[in-house]
């Protein structure tokens, strides 16, 4: 059996502090990457070059982490010169700070940064680039020899649409994203402070209880704001050796257009070997939404992940996912599914150096007919980080 790259020495020293540079080169084929017409599709080879660095220091009393990505991904037009206009730059970047001012209670600032292709709105997933930033402040404070755990926090995240012209002729119901809008007018601001409570009243196990106040605010006419409170208590436990699980329940009641809602979490993961588990999930939400028409949706998704990891080099990781999705508004709703599909296998051929191909499947079908969409993307890649 061929032994496991040890990574443990890769990057650069300085001082207390370890830089990893890191570059990844990839070819994908995207079956969505242009909508020639109302009706027509086409697909592209898109090539990307991903150049970044890692900046990482632990100390007795601080954990420091730096890192930033960017990248260049250009559509070469092979069925269509239309799907060129999807080129972009994209970013990918963090910050996070833990100060351990005590044993028991620490402060930890984190952000983090991301232009890409995907949304965190499901009603703007197609034709649309966001720039997406979430920064948090957290208290930890670790009373009664660490079993009981209070975290108080406060989240800032901010989102900003730009339109892609290769998907100028994209036709959808009012409500959803369509060609006639100026996508800016969708920006939004999030507020969310929250208070975590967590009691391990046994050595593997763990009650919960959560509560937090949400402000969506948005920057133009495309959405409604809303102020939401959720609340919730939970469980997490090692059941057997192999077998761990959690769950919650909660309520969450948006204040302003008076929407209410069960929402809830579960998940159930059976390690097969120290290296490679299976996790079963399931995931309710209610969650504002940028739209002329739509106030917010409700979300009931489950989830089957798979991770392997064989002679300690070559790993496999599979999804799938199906999705329910009701969009709400003062007078009217509709309904959505959507089922996900991915598969990637990694081979580590150094330490510093890995080899990656990756399928994934999205469908989309919303059931009064908008926007439904079929998927596939497949992407082969070098990725170096050392």
């Amino acid at each position: 059996m061929a032994a496991a790259p040890d990574r443990s020495n890769n990057g650069f020293k300085m001082g207390m502090a370890r830089l990893h540079p890191s570059l990844v080169l990839s070819a994908s084929y995207d079956s969505y990457a242009a909508q020639l017409t109302a009706d027509k599709k086409a697909g592209d080879v898109i090539l990307t070059v991903l150049p970044g660095a890692e900046l990482e220091l632990s100390a007795s009393r601080v954990d420091f982490n730096l890192h930033g990505k960017a990248s260049y991904s250009r559509y070469l037009g092979v069925v269509s010169s239309a799907s060129t206009d999807a080129s972009f730059v994209g970013v990918d970047a963090g910050l996070g700070l833990k100060i351990k001012a005590t044993e028991n209670f620490s402060v930890s600032l984190d952000d983090s940064l991301k232009r890409s292709d995907q949304s965190q709105a499901p009603t703007l997933q197609v034709g649309v680039l966001s720039l997406y930033n979430d920064a948090s402040l957290r208290l930890t404070w670790r009373p009664w020899h660490g079993n009981l755990s209070i975290e108080p926090s406060y989240h800032l995240a901010t989102e900003i649409f730009s339109k892609r012209s290769s998907f100028d002729n994209l036709t959808c119901d009012e409500g959803f994203g369509c060609s006639g809008w100026d996508v800016s007018e969708s920006n939004y601001l999030d507020h969310k402070a929250a208070l975590g409570v967590r009691w391990g009243f046994l050595p593997k196990s763990a009650v919960m209880l959560d509560v937090s106040f949400r402000a969506r605010q948005y920057l133009g006419d495309n959405g409604t704001d809303s102020n939401s409170i959720q609340a919730s208590v939970g469980i997490q436990s090692v059941f057997l050796p192999r077998l761990t699980g959690a769950a919650s329940f909660g309520w969450i009641h948006e204040l302003k257009n008076v929407y209410s809602s069960p929402v809830a979490r579960a998940s159930l993961s059976y390690a097969l070997t120290t290296q490679s588990k299976l996790t079963l999930g399931y995931e309710r939400m209610l969650m504002p939404t940028p739209s002329v028409k739509w106030t917010a949706y409700s979300s009931d998704r489950v989830h089957l992940d798979a991770n392997f990891l064989f002679a300690g080099r070559f790993g496999l990781d599979a999804s799938v996912s199906a999705r329910f999705l009701k969009y709400l508004a003062d007078d009217d709703s509709t309904k959505a599914w959507e089922l996900g599909a991915s598969l990637t296998g990694t081979y580590a051929i150094l330490s510093w150096l890995d080899v990656k191909l990756s399928y994934r499947l999205a469908y989309t079908d919303h059931l009064a007919g908008i926007n439904d969409f079929l998927r596939h993307v497949v992407t082969l890649s070098v990725e170096i980080r050392y």
